[in-house]
C-alpha cells in the first residue's frame, strides 16, 4: 500500500520497525471506524455473472455508477487521511531522535496516478453494467421501405437511434425528444419514425426510432428494445432471442 511504501523509505531499521507498529495501531483504528464495505472482487465477479433483474431501469444502473463513485471518493479521502497521519508521526519523530542520520524525503503522491486509477476502477465499473452487441436485422417501414443492417444493441442507450440519411424523409415525423451523449453533450434529434418493424431470424418486433444527424452507428437498439425482448440468453454467438 501507498503506506506501506512510505516507511520503506526509512533507512534504519529500529526506526522503521517503530514506525510499522504506529501504521498498524492507525490502521486498525480506522477500521473499527468505517462503516462501508469496499467493492472485492468476488463481488465484482457475481455482478458480471448473475443475470439483470427484470426490473433494472437506466435509473437504477446510473445510480450504481454514482454511488461506486462516491464510494471510491470517500476511500481516497480516507487514504489522504492515514498518510497525512503517518507524515506527523513521522515528524515529530524525527524531531525529536538524537540521530544525526537524515532519513530520506518522502515523495509526495502523483495526483494523476491516483486520478488515473480512480478512472479504470469506474470504466471496469460502466463495462460490468453496461453490455453491447451487435445483431444482424431487417428494418420493414409500411411495407414499402426495407433495409438489411447491423445494428447495435447498447444497454446504456435510452432510445433506438438511426443515423439520418438511411430512411427516406417520406417517413418522418417531427418530434420534441432529447438524447444526450453520455458526457452530457446534445444530439441533435428534429424527426422520429413510428412503427418501424424489427426482423431478425423470423421474429418481428415493432419499434419507434429517433432520427439522429451525428451519430457514428447507423442503427442503435436500446432499452425500448431490449424490454421488449426480455428475458433473452446471450451466447458466444450473440443474443438468442
Amino acid at each position: 500500500s501507498l503506506l506501506l511504501q512510505l516507511v520503506d523509505k526509512i533507512d534504519d531499521p529500529e526506526l522503521k520497525r517503530e514506525y510499522l507498529l504506529k501504521l498498524k495501531d492507525l490502521i486498525s483504528i480506522e477500521l473499527t471506524k468505517s462503516t462501508s464495505q469496499p467493492y472485492t472482487l468476488q463481488k465484482i465477479f457475481q455482478k458480471f455473472n448473475n443475470p439483470l433483474p427484470q426490473n433494472l431501469t437506466l435509473q437504477d444502473l446510473q445510480k450504481e455508477i454514482k454511488d461506486t463513485k462516491q464510494d471510491l471518493q470517500k476511500f481516497k479521502q480516507k487514504t489522504k487521511k492515514q498518510i497525512i497521519h503517518l507524515e506527523q508521526l513521522l515528524s515529530q519523530n524525527h524531531s525529536s531522535s538524537s540521530s544525526n542520520k537524515e532519513i530520506e524525503p518522502i515523495d509526495p503522491i502523483n495526483p494523476e496516478i491516483q486520478e488515473e486509477t480512480s478512472i479504470k476502477f469506474i470504466n471496469l465499473i460502466k463495462r460490468i453494467t453496461y453490455q453491447k452487441w451487435h445483431i444482424n436485422i431487417t428494418i420493414a417501414i409500411q411495407d414499402s421501405f426495407k433495409l438489411q443492417t447491423i445494428a447495435l444493441i447498447d444497454s446504456g442507450a435510452q432510445m433506438n437511434c438511426i443515423q439520418e440519411g438511411l430512411i427516406p424523409t417520406k417517413f418522418f415525423e417531427k418530434t420534441n425528444q432529447k438524447l444526450f451523449t453520455a458526457n452530457g453533450e446534445n444530439l441533435s434529434v428534429k424527426f422520429k419514425i413510428p412503427d418501424v418493424h424489427i426482423y431478425n431470424d423470423g421474429i418481428c418486433i415493432k419499434q419507434t426510432f429517433i432520427l439522429v444527424k451525428d451519430l457514428d452507428i447507423g442503427v442503435i437498439l436500446g432499452q425500448p428494445f431490449l424490454e421488449v425482448i426480455k428475458p433473452f440468453k446471450l451466447k458466444n454467438k450473440g443474443i438468442i432471442m
